[in-house]
Parts: C-alpha cells; sequence; structure tokens
C-alpha cells in the first residue's frame, strides 16, 4: 500500500488488516489516516466471490446427500457464512493489498457515513 499523503509504501499485514474492518488505515510514517477507494471492480469481485461459494457448497450438498434430506436449517446456513468467511477473507487482504489505492481522509471525518 501507499500512503496518499507522503507516498511511504508499507504493507497490508494481518494486523493492520484485523485493526481496520471499515477499510482506514493510518500510515506508519506520517500518521494521516487514509482508506481504500470503493470501486466497481471491488463490489462485484465481493458479490461474484459470495455467490460462487455459496453455489459451490450447494452443488455439492446437493450431489453429495441422500434426495430428501433435511439439511437447509439455521445451521446451514450459518455453516455456509463460516465457511466463506475462511475462504474469502484472505481473498480480500489480498485483493486490498495488490489491487486496491487508498485515498485520503481529511481529519475532521468528512469521508464518514452519516
Amino acid at each position: 500500500m501507499t500512503c496518499p499523503h507522503c507516498n511511504h509504501s508499507f504493507p497490508l499485514t494481518w494486523g493492520r488488516y484485523a485493526q481496520s474492518p471499515l477499510s482506514r488505515h493510518t500510515c506508519p510514517s506520517c500518521h494521516k489516516l487514509s482508506k481504500f477507494k470503493l470501486t466497481l471492480a471491488y463490489c462485484l469481485l465481493v458479490v461474484v466471490s459470495w455467490v460462487a461459494l455459496f453455489a459451490l457448497i450447494f452443488g455439492l450438498t446437493a450431489l453429495l446427500l441422500p434426495r430428501g434430506a433435511q439439511v437447509l436449517g439455521l445451521y446451514y446456513f450459518l455453516g455456509l457464512y463460516l465457511i466463506g468467511l475462511v475462504f474469502l477473507i484472505p481473498l480480500n487482504r489480498f485483493y486490498d493489498e495488490k489491487f486496491r489505492k487508498l485515498e485520503k481522509v481529511d481529519d475532521a471525518g468528512a469521508g464518514d457515513v452519516p
């Protein structure tokens, strides 16, 4: 990642990733706040990834379980969600570090959503 304020390059470590669930990062050099741009490509990646993962798991469930088995309960969907998190969080971190660009955030928080 490159700071938009001072052009300092720094890695997106798992610690930084975990501490910024809203994609806001503080530069270790100038200590100014910046955030990732929200682009259409990123939104499509997230939606397509979740849909593909759910389709794969639904398909495997339909193929591997005997016909008429009742598995579509609350625990099934909770399991789907947890499996999705395990697979898609590392994908999201990789995409954030390699392809997304940081943009400036003013100190007053004008970039916040009301």
